[in-house]
């Protein structure tokens, strides 16, 4: 008894022992996204003319076991890491930041993986840069065309026009001229880019976090070594990942404004505008910051004026069918939504209004919830809060939800104070991701052949288990977890 109690205690008490677990299990996590990655095309990795490594032809059940092994790995990796920092483990920071740089680099030049989505942004810029407009042109014109780059198109979205913003068009546009009449060249231009977008958000927030060690710390647990955000941001290569880097920036820029308080709130206003002209829903970040500077007039018009520098010129050069595209999504329903669940044996006539009920209704509860119970964020930068708690809610609640949408919300939990919403919303989106997974169809042989039907309804009941427990555990106090609170127990 007295040796299992020692093995028990050894295993307990020590934090350097956890966060080495939480390392290795994350290290796990980054082998399998890499192994993924090398094998060739398979039901995770889109044939692309190109880019071929192994070409394993791994099977439908390998593959997909590895996507779990990704999702569950990271989601636990990271919490143990987390758990490690609040028990007294001090890894360095810098280490931290350049092994994730390290990681970004290697799975940036490996072959997409998880989505198709990146196939989708190459076809839109061939699109432009053929004469078509994204915003209303959809990939079987260039299909039917019998374009080179189309050869590859994916069966998802072929009859959709581009639901993103005028810049997210423009980055495609500009990416497909250099990429040529090449569908592995664009998507191998456009996924360094995206690369990059997630290093730069990484070395954002530890400029943000430079004076404490401690945060530093955590954003790069949270963010530059997190599996689940390198799956998105840069093996998966969602455009998010680059609205995301300009948010990032736009925080940097708001938390230095006393060295230069109006260019910097002019900066701050534009970057933030830029980062809504990619994706829409950014544009809660900046209304979240312009609410924080509601009582200084001349902060809140710096803002302002910033934002329609970016986003007004970006949207007249579009044209009025990117305004509408936009409008037209926020109507969609997700697969992974949590409302799936509750309204599955409603009626047809019924199902949209009844899911956009539910879902508008809980994101306006649960927005109320977090700012009454969410943590107070750190007092270099309260204004985070704010921030997190409208992200937060839309994210968690809204009826539109992709897994990759998450990339919003984790630069800003990482500058939030570590509470018990780091791993909930770890293990949500370990969740959501497994709705997606392996993410290329058709899913024409077992274990895959309705695989996504019935995935969908599970994940989307997981979903809403998480919310309710996230919306369960915002009532109780959470314990300040910083390195002086743990010092002073000691």
């Amino acid at each position: 008894m007295r040796g299992l109690g020692g093995r028990l205690r050894w295993f307990g008490d020590g934090g350097a022992r956890w966060g080495g677990a939480g390392l290795a299990v994350i290290g796990a996590a980054v082998l399998a996204m890499a192994l993924i990655c090398v094998q060739g095309p398979s039901y995770a990795v889109p044939r692309t003319g190109g880019w071929r490594w192994l070409d394993l032809r791994p099977s439908a059940l390998t593959t997909l076991l590895l996507c779990w092994a990704v999702m569950a790995f990271g989601a636990t990796g990271v919490y143990l890491a987390l758990r490690g920092l609040r028990l007294g483990w001090r890894p360095s920071p810098t280490r931290l930041l350049v092994a994730g740089l390290a990681v970004t680099g290697v799975l940036a030049v490996l072959p997409v993986a998880g989505s198709t989505d990146l196939l989708s942004y190459a076809l839109y810029g061939r699109e432009a840069v053929l004469g078509l407009d994204p915003a209303v042109a959809v990939p079987q014109q260039l299909i039917d065309a019998h374009d080179p780059v189309a050869r590859f198109a994916p069966r998802a979205w072929r009859k959709t026009p581009s639901v993103y913003g005028p810049l997210a068009n423009g980055l495609f546009w500009l990416v497909a001229l250099l990429g040529g009449a090449s569908m592995a060249a664009i998507t191998f231009l456009l996924k360094l880019v995206m690369a990059a977008a997630f290093a730069g958000t990484a070395l954002v927030l530890d400029r943000i976090t430079a004076a404490d060690p401690d945060r530093r710390r955590r954003v790069h647990l949270l963010w530059t070594l997190n599996p689940l955000m390198l799956w998105a941001g840069v093996v998966g290569a969602h455009v998010d990942g680059l609205a995301a880097l300009l948010m990032a920036a736009g925080l940097l820029a708001f938390h230095l404004r006393d060295r230069a308080p109006v260019p910097l709130l002019l900066l701050t206003g534009a970057l933030l505008g830029a980062a809504a002209a990619v994706k829409a829903p950014f544009a809660l970040a900046g209304l979240a910051l312009a609410w924080t500077q509601r009582r200084s007039l001349r902060a809140l018009a710096a803002l302002a004026l910033g934002a329609v520098a970016a986003i007004v010129p970006a949207y007249l050069l579009a044209g009025q069918a990117t305004l509408q595209v936009m409008f037209t999504k926020l109507d969609g329903i997700s697969p992974i939504s949590p409302w799936r669940w509750p309204v599955r044996w409603a009626a047809d006539a019924s199902w949209t209004v009844t899911h956009e009920t539910l879902g508008w209704t809980a994101t306006a509860l649960l927005f109320v919830l977090l700012a009454w119970r969410a943590p107070k964020a750190h007092e270099d930068f309260p204004e985070i809060r704010p921030l997190f708690v409208l992200c937060a809610a839309w994210l968690l609640a809204s009826p539109l939800q992709r897994p990759w949408y998450d990339a919003m919300l984790f630069p800003l939990l990482a500058l939030m104070p570590a509470s018990c919403l780091d791993a909930l919303l770890l293990f949500r989106n370990a969740a959501a991701e497994s709705g997606q997974i392996p993410g290329v169809v058709p899913y024409r042989h077992w274990p895959l052949k309705n695989f996504g039907v019935y995935t969908y309804w599970y994940v989307s009941g997981a979903m809403l288990a998480f919310l309710t427990a996230i919306a369960a555990a915002l009532p109780l106090p959470t314990r300040r977890t910083d390195g002086n609170a743990t010092a002073r127990r000691r």
